[in-house]
């Protein structure tokens, strides 16, 4: 599979990574078949982190909000503020 020469080199950093932590080399199929793997286990829709390049559309935009990640912690309206504004609940 061919991929640019950002995401290899993004590749290599990744491999670097998990040579140091594990101590084994690992190939960039091997990883990229294991992010594969853990991307169709999770059951969420795949949301990007990174900023869009351009402005989303009305339609992304809607379509973002409306699959909100449950994070498993119940959060109230008055922890959201101690924590935006330095308050306490």
């Amino acid at each position: 599979m061919k991929v640019s020469a950002r995401t290899s080199k993004q590749l290599d950093a990744l491999q670097a990574r998990v040579r140091v932590q594990r101590g084994r080399r690992v190939t960039k199929q091997a990883l990229l078949e294991e992010l594969v793997d853990r991307a169709l286990d999770e059951s969420e829709l795949l949301v990007l982190l990174r900023a869009p390049k351009r402005p989303l559309s009305p339609r992304a935009r809607k379509a973002l909000l409306e699959y909100p990640v449950p994070w498993g912690v119940a959060t109230s309206e008055e922890d959201i503020d101690a924590i935006l504004y330095g308050e306490e609940p």
